[in-house]
This record gives C-alpha cells, sequence and structure tokens, in this order.
C-alpha cells in the first residue's frame, strides 16, 4: 500500500474546532516544538525545601457572641493572646448592651494558630459573654515578584517578593534540601503602626452583582442600609481593602499586589504595588559571608565557631554546603545557649535542652543571626540589614525601574497614576536627589493618559511605560530636560504588569483580548491562533494574577493565566517568536524569573514553593538507550516529590494547595487528518513515525469518525515501536491523532507517515 504522509506544521490552531484544525495539532500539554519536531519542555525541580507563608495576621473579627451588660454606647479595646503572634490591636462598641461592632487597628503578624481575644472597657460595665473570633492568614502567600542579578565578584542572588514577605536566596549552591532561602521581609511601612507583614493581596471574589446581600451594605459591618452609608439598589459592588478590616470607601480594582524589583549595582530595590514604599536593600561589594561552625555530638552537642559573637537567647538559622548534623534543619529558629567565646549550643526555645546531635554532617555549615524577624547574611558582623525605604523617595509608588543611564525611576508616583519621577544620577540617598534643580538630573512626567501607570520595562530603546489605556516610551535627552516621553501606541494597555515580559531586543504582554509586541523601537499586535480559546477561557475578575515569563533558550514567552472559575493560574500559552507558532497546557505558576543571572528559569508555584526549570532528563537513573524496553512506573505519583523530574507527566507537588491530586499528562493531539476533502474512508494498517532516542515508551492514539459531530471510536492506544513500525488497524472518514508519554524521559516526534488504503465513500 502507498505511504501517506502526514505533514503537521509545529504549533496548535484553537481559534475553530477540532475538525477545523484539519492536518495541524489542536491540543496539548507539557509541549514545545522545536525546528519544528515535537518534544516535552523541560522538567522542573524545587529550589529550597521550604513554602513562602502568609505571615498570620488577623484579617477578620467575627461577634459569635455580644454578650450582656455592656454599657451603652460604650467603647473599649482589643488584644490578642496566645497562637504564637504580637502586636494584634482594636476596638469595640456596644449597642443595647452588646458588643455590636469590630474594629481591627492592627492586625499583627506571626500568628500560627488563632489567638484569644481579649476584650478591655474603656469606661463603664464590662459586661460579660461577649466572644470575639477572629481569623488569620494562613496557607501559601502567592509569590508575585522574582529579580535575579549578580554583584560585581560573580555572586548570584533571587529576590522573591509575595503579598507578605520578601526572601533572598543567596545563590551559593545548587537547589535541594538544604537551599537557603533568607527571610528579608520589611519591619514596618514609613509613619509605624503599619506591618509590612500585613499586606494583603485583592480580593478575588466580590465582583458585580450579587456578591453582596440584598439591599447593600456597604460598610459591611452589620450597619447596612442606605441611611448608614450603605448602597441603593443596583449599585455594583466592589470589594474593599478587606471588608473585615476599615475603610468603606477603600474600594480596589483586580490588580494583584506584585513587586517590582530591579538592581542599582550590586543592592536591591523595590516597590509592593499594594504598599507602594520604594525599598532599598544594601548587600555592598563583597558579597555574602555567613559565619561557619562545626559541630559535636561527642562533646556535649556543641557548636564550634570561632569568635561567634554571639549572645545567650539570640536566635539563629543554620545552613549547609553539605549535610547538616542529624537533628538540625534549615529555616528554622534556634536559641543560643551556654556561649563561650568561640562555642555554643542550640535550644528549639528560649531556656529550653540542648538539640541532640547524632552526628557532625558533612561539608561546611553555615550560621546566620536573626534581628527583629529578619535574617542578617550581608556581612560577617552579622549585624541586621533588612530592606529600609529609600530616604526622601516618593511614596505611594506602583512600580520602579532603574535606567541603562542609571536613574531610579519611580512610576504612578505619590499616589498619581499618571505620575513619573526621576532621582539624581547615580544617586541612591539625599534630599537633592529627587528635587529637581540646575545643579542635578531629577525630575518628573505627568502622562496625558486616560489610564493608570501598571509599570515598566527595560528595552534597547528606552522604558516602556504601561499603563491601563495605552504603552509610552521614555527618551533619554540629557540635561536640562533628562527624559522625555512620547505615546507608542493607544491601547494595548496590559492586564497587569506581570502579563509583560521578554528582553531588550523582544517585549510581548497580554491585553484584553489580545497579544502586543515591542521589537526594533515599534509595536505590533501579534496574531495567535489560540487568542480565541485563551481570552473565552479566561477568567478576567483576576486578570491581575497573569503572569509572563521568558525563556531564552527556546525563544518563549509563556502566559500562565487563571481559566474561568479558577482564582489562581491554572493554564498557560506560549508564543515561540523563534519560530511563529503557539501552544497551550495546563501548569500552575504565579511568577517567572529567565534564565540571564542564574543560568537557568526560575518559576513560583502557586503552592508558595519555588522551582528550578529546564530540568535535564533526570540523570538518577541509567538513560534510556533506543531499543531498550521501559516499563512505566505503576504509580505515576512515584514521581511526585521534592525533585521532580516532570518531562513525561506532571504531578500535585506544585499544584495549588486547596487541590488533593492534579495530573497533568503530557501529549499533543490533532485536528482532523484526512484524505482529500475527507469524501473517502481510509484503512490504515500500519503507522511509520520519525523519533529519536529514547522516544521508546511513547504511545499513540487515534480517533476515527465519519462526520465531525460523531462520537468517535478510539484506536489504541499503540506502544510505538523501536524499529518505527507500529502495526494497528483502523478505518474512517477523518482521524485524530494523539501522541503522548507516560512516564518520565526525553523524546522527539518529527513526520508520520501511514500505511493506507483509500476505500469508498461509505
Amino acid at each position: 500500500m502507498p505511504l501517506i504522509p502526514i505533514k503537521i506544521p509545529p504549533g496548535f490552531y484553537r481559534n475553530a474546532t477540532q475538525y477545523q484544525a484539519k492536518n495541524r495539532w489542536y491540543n496539548g500539554n507539557l509541549i514545545r516544538f522545536s525546528e519544528g519536531r515535537l518534544r516535552p519542555i523541560g522538567g522542573w525541580q524545587r529550589l529550597a525545601p521550604t513554602q513562602i507563608v502568609k505571615r498570620g495576621a488577623v484579617r477578620g473579627l467575627t461577634i459569635t457572641n455580644g454578650g450582656t451588660g455592656y454599657a451603652n454606647s460604650a467603647t473599649g479595646t482589643l488584644t490578642a493572646t496566645g497562637g504564637g503572634g504580637s502586636s494584634f490591636s482594636g476596638t469595640y462598641e456596644v449597642s443595647s448592651g452588646a458588643i455590636s461592632k469590630v474594629t481591627i487597628v492592627g492586625t499583627g503578624a506571626d500568628y500560627t494558630s488563632v489567638p484569644t481575644i481579649v476584650i478591655t472597657p474603656d469606661s463603664g460595665s464590662a459586661g460579660s459573654g461577649a466572644v470575639i473570633t477572629p481569623t488569620i492568614h494562613s496557607g501559601a502567600d502567592p509569590i508575585r515578584g522574582l529579580h535575579s542579578w549578580r554583584l560585581s565578584n560573580g555572586t548570584r542572588y533571587l529576590a522573591v517578593g509575595s503579598t507578605q514577605n520578601l526572601h533572598i536566596w543567596d545563590g551559593s549552591q545548587s537547589v535541594g534540601a538544604n537551599a537557603p532561602l533568607f527571610d528579608a521581609t520589611p519591619l514596618s511601612v514609613p509613619g509605624g503602626g503599619v506591618n509590612f507583614k500585613d499586606q494583603d493581596d485583592f480580593l478575588i471574589s466580590g465582583l458585580g452583582y450579587g456578591s453582596l446581600e440584598y439591599g447593600g451594605d456597604r460598610n459591611l459591618d452589620g450597619s447596612g442600609g442606605t441611611a448608614a452609608g450603605g448602597d441603593v439598589y443596583g449599585t455594583p459592588r466592589y470589594p474593599s481593602v478587606d471588608p473585615d478590616v476599615t475603610d468603606p470607601d477603600a474600594f480596589r480594582d483586580n490588580f494583584a499586589s506584585v513587586w517590582s524589583l530591579d538592581n542599582f549595582g550590586n543592592d536591591l530595590i523595590g516597590v509592593h504595588s499594594g504598599e507602594g514604599t520604594l525599598w532599598h536593600w544594601s548587600i555592598g561589594s563583597g558579597g555574602t559571608v555567613h559565619k561557619t561552625f562545626t559541630a559535636s555530638s561527642s562533646s556535649g552537642l556543641l557548636i564550634t565557631s570561632t569568635a561567634h559573637g554571639l549572645s545567650n537567647n539570640d536566635v539563629v538559622q543554620v545552613s549547609t554546603l553539605g549535610k547538616l548534623p542529624t537533628g538540625l534543619a534549615v529555616l528554622t529558629d534556634y536559641h543560643v545557649i551556654n556561649k563561650t567565646t568561640d562555642n555554643f549550643k542550640l535550644s528549639t526555645s528560649s531556656g529550653g535542652g540542648a538539640i541532640s546531635f547524632t552526628d557532625a554532617g558533612s561539608g561546611t555549615h553555615r550560621w546566620d543571626k536573626k534581628t527583629n524577624g529578619a535574617v542578617a547574611f550581608d556581612n560577617a558582623t552579622q549585624t541586621v540589614s533588612p530592606p529600609v525605604p529609600l530616604a526622601n523617595a516618593p511614596t505611594s509608588n506602583v512600580a520602579v525601574v532603574v535606567t541603562p543611564e542609571r536613574h531610579i525611576l519611580v512610576l504612578g508616583a505619590d499616589g498619581d497614576h499618571r505620575l513619573i519621577k526621576w532621582a539624581h544620577q547615580e544617586g541612591l540617598t539625599g534630599t537633592a536627589n529627587w528635587n529637581p534643580s540646575l545643579t542635578n538630573t531629577a525630575g518628573d512626567i505627568t502622562l496625558q493618559t486616560k489610564g493608570r501607570i501598571v509599570g515598566g520595562f527595560k528595552t534597547r530603546y528606552g522604558v516602556l511605560i504601561f499603563t491601563t489605556s495605552d504603552v509610552w516610551r521614555t527618551n533619554y535627552l540629557g540635561p536640562p530636560y533628562v527624559y522625555g516621553v512620547e505615546r507608542l501606541t493607544e491601547g494595548g494597555g496590559p492586564v497587569g504588569m506581570k502579563s509583560v515580559a521578554g528582553s531588550a531586543d523582544f517585549v510581548a504582554w497580554m491585553s484584553r483580548g489580545r497579544f502586543w509586541s515591542y521589537t526594533g523601537g515599534y509595536i505590533k499586535e501579534l496574531s495567535s491562533d489560540c487568542a480565541d480559546f485563551v481570552f473565552q477561557d479566561i477568567n478576567m475578575d483576576v486578570e491581575g494574577l497573569i503572569c509572563a515569563g521568558h525563556n531564552a533558550d527556546f525563544g518563549e514567552i509563556t502566559w500562565f493565566y487563571p481559566k474561568e472559575g479558577d482564582s489562581y493560574n491554572t493554564r498557560y500559552i506560549t508564543y515561540s517568536y523563534r519560530e511563529q507558532h503557539w501552544v497551550t497546557g495546563e501548569l500552575e505558576r504565579s511568577a517567572w524569573e529567565s534564565s540571564d543571572a542564574l543560568g537557568y528559569p526560575v518559576a513560583a508555584g502557586v503552592d508558595g514553593y519555588l522551582y528550578r526549570h529546564e530540568m535535564d532528563p533526570d540523570t538518577t537513573a541509567t538513560p534510556i538507550p533506543r531499543g531498550e524496553t521501559v516499563t512505566a512506573p505503576a504509580d505515576v505519583n512515584a514521581l511526585s516529590g521534592m525533585n521532580n523530574r516532570v518531562v513525561a507527566r506532571g504531578v500535585s507537588t506544585d499544584k495549588h494547595p486547596n487541590v488533593a491530586t492534579e495530573n497533568h499528562l503530557c501529549f499533543a493531539e490533532t485536528g482532523a487528518i484526512e484524505i482529500g476533502e475527507g469524501n473517502q474512508m481510509m484503512t490504515v494498517r500500519q503507522i511509520i513515525t520519525d523519533t529519536d532516542a529514547g522516544s521508546n515508551g511513547l504511545r499513540m492514539q487515534c480517533v476515527t469518525a465519519d462526520t465531525p459531530d460523531e462520537t468517535g471510536v478510539t484506536q489504541g492506544p499503540f506502544t510505538l515501536e523501536n524499529d518505527g513500525y507500529t502495526d494497528c488497524r483502523f478505518t474512517g472518514r477523518q482521524a485524530f491523532l494523539k501522541i503522548e508519554s507516560p512516564f518520565d524521559q526525553e523524546w522527539r516526534f518529527g513526520e508520520v507517515r501511514f500505511d493506507a488504503a483509500v476505500s469508498g465513500k461509505r
């Protein structure tokens, strides 16, 4: 019989029905096309063993029992005991002898369990029986910003920003169980009284009609009704900053709280969009210097660290470049006890007993002191150095960019969402750095835009400034004007700053309903074969969660987005700007950092963990030679664990924490394959494939049908033979092919040929 070649071009076509995607790839997951051939994406591995979690702030109060006997119109204070945290405060009001309203003044932080609320009257009868039940933030803290850079001495750093945290990985060792991830969360916002750890993401519920109770209650505190500030019937409801806290007029839109991070030389600067301070973290020129130690299990559970400088009851954390002594763990707070000049012991609690070591471990062990809740690891003296507000800088900012001319640009400065300000060139401190004068290069520009600034992106041709309605570019003019701006396009603003990704030469972003790119100094709309599918699938109520990532090695931009009904990113669409095609799939990621500084991409799972991507096939097992029989694991979850290599099948360790199990099969399937115009039947007896080494174990499935609407008949799956000839037998007017890999392996798949005969029309 004649061999019929099935030539399928790279990329998916999702803008029509599966039948209309004739002789095209239609759907798939965890795959890419390279040099026109189908292959799986690289695997991933956890970068560090510890989850980024919410800081345990008190986020809500419920009056479980209002009590009796409280003086009418009296007020009082609320405090909290227990729960492991501190600094919560609140007030209450009384009506008809019972507590009727509670207000959170300070949320506190670091509560690991629900505290007990203590009720203290300011005056009048104390009353009795009132019970106020708090709720605390817990679970994974969404990571909303990643930034990597190298010091002048080559030391690598990765900043990890979430809604309530800022962590830094010092890049001194590879991924694995002992990779250190240090807490560098700012202590408080300027002005005092507000704990940075209390920052929150935007609300993902309560959008639109029907989100609140009938009749409205704008105050969201039980006072309700139009007379008390409630809204009338038909008024749209929007989420407040927090319905359980205070300000009913402080309404937010659907922009998530994200970090804008950049480096000024060796230093890190950043803005948390939900808080607005311009933070500065000085690492110095010498890089990280940790104190080292050795451990002895035979001499009284002793830590030896020459001239350590610690005091009893100091809190430290430990890490290692090898294996820690059994009994110690990374990212765990230990209290110093029984210290001498060169030695000390460790306890899990203040004044507790010494920890028992059963061995000395191996490799170089390190300790780092905690002060005011943060680990200091920037110098040998272990002096605490969390980020601090940059002196005299604008406040209430949206984002920050360091220009190639070494100006610090803050966007949406001073609460004005159209204002750009920049400091004097090379200046990090001093009043004059932000006040324009004849003797400096500081300045500002207000964009003439209908939208609001969401962020900026550095390119070879200037800094792109994105607003909700248009895109601008800064042009360096030099003194006295320093910078000018020009509008590049009206419309095309991104859904959020994290939806922008790329390089100095190519930038791409997602707007509402379209994709855009900037290259060669010009903006153009990207035509996508998958756009209709994505924008019909996406949940735009939480569009601020959408994030993009650049994979320079493969010339790809990937957008992670929440599908309809989801409140976190569950799917992705990838554009290959190098080979001009699109693919889609399922993967949960909330942030992405390219490989420029670290040497490999790093992404944040929605589970609060960090993952190194594009891992090679599992090196712990013997490579699979061509021709060898391979058996898939009986349980696909055997692929799970800290070190996931999921080139064939992603498993549930990097899922959203609210999802019990979530497997992602690696596959690709076609639209209709027909002979001619589909007027005649075909009988296929053999499939001839083009694969390379390690492809044994691939499977192909065919679904045959006579009409597009017919429920097809599944043929197979057929395990592809190593000699390239796979026997089968099926007949149909059209066939839909599916290639899949049931286990962890690298593979490539090229052209397919059918050994087929043409039959009649029926």
